[in-house]
């Protein structure tokens, strides 16, 4: 039971660190802007295969973030926070994913 009790733990800091003040500012340069208007002018436009940027076809990223901020949009609304989602789901996805990992390896406590 501690072990369980220690990993819900460490995941709840997880959460907590990579929600902290998600929305508090402005979207950065480029990233993030860019990323975010991609998802603007898909919502938009009702372009759910291609995504666009300012009218034409942008393929430097895979669709699946872009999906998953209209989306995000679409549930949260368009502001930063809804935005930077997709990130931060991602990123505590990859954290679960390793600790996952590091479990089959060797054992729970070590992971």
């Amino acid at each position: 039971m501690t072990k369980r009790i220690s990993v819900l733990f460490l995941a709840l800091i997880c959460v907590g660190t990579l929600f902290y003040r998600l929305g508090s500012h402005g979207l950065t340069e480029p990233d993030e802007s860019r990323c975010g208007s991609i998802a603007y002018e898909m919502l938009n436009a009702g372009h759910w295969l291609v995504p666009h940027l300012y009218g034409q076809s942008h393929f430097n990223k895979p669709p699946l973030l872009y999906w998953i901020t209209m989306v995000a949009y679409r549930i949260g609304g368009i502001n930063e926070w809804m935005t930077r989602l997709a990130s931060v789901l991602a990123a505590q996805e990859t954290l679960w994913l390793t600790w996952s990992l590091a479990k089959r390896l060797s054992d729970e406590p070590t992971a």
